[in-house]
């Protein structure tokens, strides 16, 4: 009889699970290494995310969401009727699995145009998807580097890191 040449479907899924591990193993050293402004990067991008998140999810439900910043971190709203109080925004906290609060990473100084009223989200999706503009920026500790996450209406965002040149 003569033996067949190759690899059984069991020995190449064991071979693809062991590198996904290794894989794994590497990306969460390489987060505990990153500079401060990488991690803000990162913290910044799945932020934006959540924007884009948002968009889908107004334009599937077909109603507004609301999305509050402040210098601790961010929520969602959505509006709702009260009788008595008349249209006001609403904290969503959960949607499935997906977490819609967040938090920034300490020591980085956050600004967001334009401001809002005590309350008010200052990026806000209407149900077509359309973002009203916004500009968020975010300067670490000796204010040298700065991240900008942008948009002019709609998606996608953009998102920029500017090095400040030092002063002679």
């Amino acid at each position: 009889m003569e033996r067949q040449k190759g690899f059984t479907l069991l020995e190449a899924m064991l071979v693809v699970a062991i590198i996904a591990v290794m894989a794994s193993i590497v990306v969460s050293s390489q987060n505990a290494h990153l500079s401060e402004t990488g991690r803000l990067r990162q913290k910044v991008d799945a932020f934006r995310q959540i924007v884009e998140f948002a968009a889908d999810e107004a334009l599937l439900e077909n109603t507004a969401i609301g999305i509050r910043v402040t210098q601790e971190g961010w929520f969602y709203a959505h509006p709702k009727y009260d009788p008595h109080m008349g249209w006001r925004w609403v904290e969503i906290e959960k949607a499935d699995s997906l977490h819609l609060t967040g938090h920034w990473l300490d020591g980085f100084y956050i600004e967001i145009a334009p401001a809002s009223e005590y309350g008010q989200p200052q990026i806000v999706i209407t149900p077509d998807g359309q973002l009203v503009p916004f500009t968020l920026t975010f300067r670490d500790s000796d204010r040298r580097r700065v991240l900008t996450l942008a948009s002019e209406g709609s998606l996608p965002l953009t998102l920029t890191l500017t090095v400040a040149q030092e002063q002679p």
